[in-house]
């Protein structure tokens, strides 16, 4: 997962702040977008880029064409390692709600993934 993480932060030319590979999330910097970056490994869509965000070229998340694709992203992510949001966070705009999953995940103290029984 470290590996995969790393390979996706270099690919993005990022400056990695911290790597909890453990948890599967890496956290950031892009200089050249000024924005704070996070990668998370998920079963269901492998490495996911995310880049931290105030709208879609000026449009906000209800006009945002991608919409429906972050909502997808945010939902398996908060899914496969069990986040939940207070009341008043599910009342954010998904740019917001981000930011509160992304350090939900890297606050959390035990792995996510463990070795299966065979």
């Amino acid at each position: 997962i470290a590996k995969a993480l790393n390979e996706q932060a270099s690919s993005h030319r990022l400056d990695v702040e911290s790597l909890l590979d453990y948890k599967g999330i890496l956290i950031g910097f892009d200089y050249q977008a000024n924005a704070q970056v996070y990668i998370v490994f998920t079963m269901k869509l492998g490495v996911i880029v995310w880049y931290r965000h105030d709208s879609y070229a000026g449009k906000l998340c209800p006009e945002c064409p991608k919409e429906a694709e972050c909502r997808e992203t945010l939902d398996t992510i908060m899914g496969e390692y069990n986040i939940t949001l207070r009341p008043d966070e599910e009342q954010l705009p998904m740019t917001q709600q981000s930011i509160a999953i992304f350090n939900k995940l890297a606050a959390k103290e035990i792995p996510r993934y463990k070795r299966k029984e065979s």
